[in-house]
């Protein structure tokens, strides 16, 4: 079995939110290394943008701490709240 390029770093947040177009720039700090670092996210739909941008947005205001997994060119930022609530839900809450 081939290994899997996969990366997590958890505990990071969100330190700025730049649009340049269709691009979303993200700065991210923290985690267990301190990671200082930026991804860029392309979003072709504008209203998937502006979504994205707002949720962005407060995630950075609130200091909302994230996951960012990364996974060959596959980058997701996760809010870490938001999947313990789930975690936490009975079974076959959904």
């Amino acid at each position: 079995m081939a290994p899997v390029d996969l990366q997590l770093v958890q505990s990071v947040a969100v330190a700025g939110v730049r649009v340049d177009r269709r691009e979303v720039r993200v700065g991210l700090y923290g985690g267990p290394d301190n990671v200082c670092a930026s991804v860029t996210f392309r979003f072709e739909d504008a209203a998937e943008r502006a979504a994205n941008v707002k949720l962005l947005r407060r995630w950075e205001r609130t200091g909302e701490p994230l996951s960012l997994l990364m996974h060959g060119s596959t980058v997701r930022l996760v809010s870490e709240s938001a999947l313990f609530r789930r975690a936490m839900e009975p079974a076959g809450a959904d």
